[in-house]
This record gives structure tokens, sequence and C-alpha cells, in this order.
């Protein structure tokens, strides 16, 4: 009896069935923005590595470059000569091998940090966001 009483979307009037269309819609076109974003992340990461040591010049922070290779380490896109995934430390020592600097120690600790920030319109993945139809999102933070 219970289940009786529950609204099916034929008995609902044409704005919250209207409401939860859109709803939907939003969700679906931010997962699918997220997706892309994360696809040129990687992307651009995967250029990054395969550049010769210390011939790219990194111009953002430390920070920007862990946060990078960290998210796109938690999406198991970039692999080794095997065929498996890297690990986030090897993704790390790999980016900043390519821009000619020592890859922090603690890479776990800087992550902590990042993921303490409080405002998220910092994050690498905020600003990809931002510049997601840009040709080149990368060559914002680096020089060859």
């Amino acid at each position: 009896m219970f289940n009786s009483l529950r609204k099916t979307p034929d008995a609902m009037c044409g704005s919250q069935a209207d409401a939860q269309h859109t709803f939907a819609a939003s969700q679906a076109s931010a997962f699918a923005l997220r997706q892309r974003v994360l696809s040129r992340m990687s992307h651009d990461l995967q250029w990054l590595i395969a550049q010769p040591k210390g011939s790219v010049k990194w111009t953002g922070t430390q920070r920007d470059l862990v946060e990078m290779a960290n998210l796109v380490w938690m999406q198991r896109t970039i692999v080794d000569e095997r065929g498996c995934p890297y690990c986030r430390r090897a993704l790390v020592r790999r980016a900043f091998a390519a821009v000619g600097q020592p890859a922090p120690v603690n890479i776990e600790r800087v992550v902590m940090r990042i993921r303490e920030r409080i405002t998220t319109e910092l994050s690498m993945f905020s600003r990809y966001r931002e510049l997601i139809d840009e040709p080149d999102i990368i060559g914002r933070f680096c020089e060859q």
C-alpha cells in the first residue's frame, strides 16, 4: 500500500517533472565536463612526461604539478611500457624530471595539503575547467 502512494513520473505535475529532468540534465552535463577536463589533463601530463629531462620550464607551483599528477594518477590513464598504470610516485617523479626540478620528498603530505585547501578555485581542476575550450592549456603552466 505504501508504494502505491508514491508519485510516478506520470502522476507528477509538470513543474516537478521538468525540475527533475533539468536536474538530471545538469548532472549529466557536469559529469561530461568533468570527464573532458580529466581527459585533457591526462593528455597534457602524458605530453609533459614524454619530454626530455629538463626541457620544459614549469611556471606554475610545485603544488600545481603534484595536483595535476595526482588527479591523473587517480584516473589510471597513463601506463608504463608494460601497460600498467603508473604509481603516483613514479608519475610525479617523471613530471618533475621533465621540468628539471626535484620532486617533493613526501608526495602524500603535499597531496594532503592540497585536499585541505579552503578555496577550490585555486585547484588545477578548476583552472582547467575554466580553460577547457582553449587549444593549449598546458602552455599556461609551462614554457618550452
